[in-house]
């Protein structure tokens, strides 16, 4: 695993000493297996946030690209990537914003595990599904 995770501490965390840490499932890695290792208590940057936050996800993507709708020419719903450079948390709507990067321009949207596709670099340099409608290019193809 490659990024940005939400860990849960398992027991206490001491300065000087070691952590466990279990992975928390959720945004781009909600399909892993259950895990968790031990860590140095300097190799933490540890950081509280509330249980919808983590549990949502958005955080996750920070550092990937991905593959998400918008609204195009003409109404209709299009593809497009980016590089996710940022996020915030709304505690009062309990909802993630990702900030991504699409072609040169940071533009904030609302994180939804069913409209953002987390994608291979591979993908994203090849951009195959870019401006295709999103009713001829499946969810699950844009991979």
């Amino acid at each position: 695993m490659v990024g940005f995770a939400y860990g849960k501490a398992e027991g206490p965390v001491t300065r000087g000493g070691n952590a466990k840490v279990k992975l928390v499932r959720s945004g781009r890695w909600v399909e892993e297996e259950a895990e968790s290792v031990e860590l140095a208590f300097d190799e933490l940057s540890p950081r509280s946030v509330s249980a919808e936050e983590a549990l949502d996800g958005a955080g996750t993507f920070v550092g990937g690209v991905i593959c998400k709708s918008r609204v195009g020419a003409g109404g209709t719903r299009v593809w497009e990537y980016g590089l996710v450079v940022g996020y915030r948390w709304e505690k009062n709507q309990k909802q993630g914003w990702l900030d991504v990067n699409v072609r040169g321009s940071v533009v904030s949207v609302v994180y939804s595990a069913s409209c953002t596709q987390d994608i291979a670099v591979e993908v994203y340099a090849l951009q195959p599904c870019y401006e295709r409608s999103t009713s001829l290019v499946m969810f699950e193809e844009v991979k």
